[in-house]
């Protein structure tokens, strides 16, 4: 998905681009690659959630460990244990499905960017054809006009 977003932004930035080339590709451009810099962030740091809820929950398992060791006296303890762990759980559950939500949508967002582009260069070739068939027509009155 990333890759498709880098392809988008390399295209949108070609180097020999006319003077006169349209904004919307300009802009296209810098959403494409806000769009990759977004989700580079997501992975990052849904990645890094998930890093602290596994530590998380061998904090538990070893806390849960101890409390077995230290028999009834460590019941209380393997119950907090035990929260601690769910919640880490649901913590990473949550991080996984924020970073599903968020690749999903930055990959719409990079269809809808194309799809945006290549409707702006379909229009500026329509604007062209038609600047061409008014000079064509122009110069062929002119012409009809010095014969006569």
């Amino acid at each position: 998905m990333v890759a498709a977003i880098e392809r988008i932004s390399k295209r949108t930035e070609a180097p020999s681009q006319p003077e006169g080339s349209d904004k919307a590709s300009d802009i296209s451009a810098l959403i494409a690659r806000l769009t990759t810099e977004v989700d580079q962030i997501a992975c990052e740091k849904t990645k890094s959630i998930q890093q602290i809820t596994n530590q998380m929950k061998m904090l538990a398992l070893n806390a849960l460990i101890e409390s077995s060791r230290a028999g009834a006296l460590g019941a209380g303890f393997a119950v907090v244990a035990q929260e601690v762990r769910s919640v880490g759980q649901k913590v990473e559950d949550i991080a996984r499905e924020l970073e599903t939500e968020l690749t999903g949508r930055t990959a719409n967002l990079a269809q809808s960017i194309e799809k945006m582009m290549a409707r702006s260069r379909g229009e500026r070739m329509v604007d062209l054809a038609l600047n061409a068939v008014e000079l064509i027509d122009r110069n062929l009155y002119e012409r009809t006009c010095d014969v006569r």
